[in-house]
């Protein structure tokens, strides 16, 4: 039979007669125009609209929460006693409300107790007479509200290196990067004013976060200078550079002494993660005064500031099929000090977990050396990254900074787990987690590093099982030390003495394996064979469908970071320009995760038809 022939297709996909074709057949009349209203009640405004649970804080659409009768609420589940007075919410009435920690938001009357909103999850515990596993109570109150005014304005303006400059814990290192737009001649300006003025508005502002391998608790507050040194940068791309004016006006990276210093003095005296105990030496003013060259506002002395000559190679090396670089002198009627600011996260290649070998041969040194099996680090000032419930205040002191809401609370009625937390804080009222630029891209590396610590194991084949343990054992330790070191200065190294191609050969008998982490090699391979196996059973794909769902350009954003707008007005046209969205989408992260979440998964469910009865657009 001629191999150009058409296979047949499965027996489940075409029905009961096996020369069935009628899956290949066009979609009726009918069954478009179902579709089609099915999908714009499913993403219509009503469905779509955030409301705010009182009880747990979450925004959760609007299908999912409720009003309820405050009288029907047992407001005794909702307390928590232990909290100290000075943080007690002033956003309603806390004694009226019998002492309940609600979010206020949900409530009718802030005054007295009348209607509420409380979403599904929060009303089942409800009615089972318990405290709801995600209740503000259950030590997920962060009493922002309670802060003076002085300080919560210093907290919420603070840019990225004055946070820097008040946390405890040093968790990455920085480099922001400013491009400025080309210069015109015909404008009646200097280079320098032209620049700064296109850059506020048109340059993309890259943050560079690099994962540390060591979370280093700092021993002073502001650190001293060679630690910020090796924490922060700027790195400034235009035609000439910059002069020490142009670096003062760029809001981003700016430090101001006064607000640091009041956020420091907050701390030292509220937080008690920011005490002085042993190895922390508390409050430095002159570490403080060293930043500063007698201004109030300035790019800190010891910061690192390049410059780079803008030319065809970066911009290659940053060009992208969207064209979004492609539009950086964007023009806008207002918002002219906005930046958008675009995280960029990386991990230095000598050092990360993708070099297996030298993990491999750090292990195996260990091991021969009878050493414990914990990870080895060089600081002598680390911090834990896991189960540590003070992490979230020392890394994050803007987002806990009365240190009363870390992960795994040792006070909490119900436990509740780090990525199931991190998943709550994405949602909760107010967006302040979701928009910060780093705390999801910070804890996701955690959970990962968590992940893998736990589930990477060393395997060798059956068969050389045996073997490789006797090789193992038989290893000289200096040896295997100096090998080490060799291929630590040149990754490029090849052996040529014998004991050092035996030790090679034997590192390369070992594989590492991950169980169940996301975005490992293991889980890839288990996606491909599910694909294969998928292929095999059912045949192949006829049809390809690819979804790029815009965040920037659909409303639907707007709706699920709280903009209270109505979609189908603006079927007419958007009412913001195109920076405006762009600087929407880029505040608002976790509300285009849950946009594009929604347009994917309402794509598979309503046009599909996956795992209803009959038919769907696509057979």
């Amino acid at each position: 039979m001629s191999g150009d022939a058409p296979q047949s297709a499965p027996d489940e996909m075409r029905g009961d007669d096996p020369e069935s074709l009628d899956y290949l057949d066009a979609p009726s009349e009918s069954l478009r125009t179902d579709i089609i209203r099915e999908w714009q009640a499913e993403v219509s405004t009503d469905r779509l609209r955030l409301r705010t649970c009182a009880v747990c804080g979450r925004e959760e659409c609007a299908r999912s929460v409720h009003e309820y009768d405050a009288s029907a609420v047992n407001f005794s589940l909702l307390r928590n006693d232990e909290l100290p007075s000075k943080v007690w919410p002033s956003t309603y009435n806390y004694i009226g409300y019998d002492r309940a920690l609600l979010c206020s938001a949900g409530l009718s009357d802030t005054n007295a107790p009348d209607k509420m909103l409380i979403c599904d999850d929060c009303k089942t515990y409800l009615d089972r007479n318990v405290m709801p596993k995600f209740a503000l109570a259950n030590w997920l109150y962060y009493g922002r509200e309670a802060l003076p005014d002085a300080v919560r304005e210093a907290f919420d303006s603070s840019s990225i290196f004055e946070r820097m400059l008040v946390s405890r814990v040093r968790y990455n290192s920085v480099s922001c990067r400013f491009k400025a737009s080309e210069y015109d001649p015909t404008e009646e300006v200097d280079y320098r004013t032209q620049a700064l003025r296109k850059a506020r508005k048109g340059i993309r502002g890259n943050v560079v976060v690099t994962p540390l391998n060591v979370r280093k608790l700092q021993e002073v507050l502001p650190p001293p200078p060679e630690t910020i040194r090796d924490t922060m940068s700027v790195i400034f791309i235009g035609s000439v550079p910059p002069s020490r004016e142009t670096l003062h006006r760029l809001h981003p990276v700016l430090v101001r002494k006064s607000r640091v210093k009041i956020m420091l003095d907050f701390l030292m005296e509220h937080n008690p993660y920011y005490s002085r105990l042993q190895g922390f030496g508390g409050y430095s003013e002159k570490n403080l005064n060293d930043l500063f060259d007698g201004s109030d506002d300035c790019i800190p002395g010891s910061v690192h500031v390049g410059f780079l000559p803008a030319n065809n190679a970066v911009d290659s090396a940053t060009g992208d099929y969207t064209g979004r670089n492609l539009d950086e002198a964007v023009e806008s009627t207002d918002m002219s000090d906005e930046v958008l600011m675009e995280n960029v996260g990386y991990t230095l290649g000598d050092d990360s977990p993708g070099s297996f070998s030298d993990m491999k041969m750090i292990a195996l040194e260990r091991c021969l050396a009878g050493k414990s099996y914990l990870g080895y680090r060089k600081s002598a000032s680390m911090v834990a990254d896991f189960d540590n419930p003070y992490l979230l205040s020392m890394a994050f002191p803007e987002e806990d900074p009365w240190g009363i809401g870390g992960f795994l609370h040792p006070f909490r009625r119900t436990r509740i787990s780090v990525e199931e937390q991190v998943s709550y804080l994405l949602t909760v009222h107010g967006g302040r987690f979701q928009r910060h630029p780093e705390f999801a891209f910070f804890y996701y590396n955690v959970l990962r590093k968590q992940l893998v610590s736990r589930s990477m194991r060393y395997r060798a084949q059956k068969s050389t099982y045996k073997r490789v343990i006797d090789d193992m054992l038989g290893i000289d330790l200096d040896r295997l030390t100096s090998l080490r070191m060799k291929c630590k200065r040149d990754p490029m190294f090849v052996p040529v003495d014998e004991e050092d191609r035996r030790i090679m050969t034997l590192v390369g008998s070992v594989g590492l394996i991950a169980q169940q982490v996301p975005g490992s090699a293991g889980q890839k391979l288990v996606l491909r064979n599910e694909i294969r196996g998928m292929i095999t059973y059912r045949g192949a794909p006829t049809l390809f469908i690819t979804l790029n769902p815009s965040d920037v350009d659909n409303p639907i954003v707007r709706l699920l970071a709280g903009d209270d707008i109505v979609l189908e007005d603006l079927v007419r046209g958007e009412d913001i320009d195109t920076w405006k969205r762009k600087m929407f989408a880029a505040k608002n992260p976790a509300a285009c995760a849950k946009f594009f979440d929604i347009m994917i998964t309402r794509f598979i469910e309503i046009v599909l038809r996956w795992n209803r009865p009959g038919r769907g657009l696509f057979g």
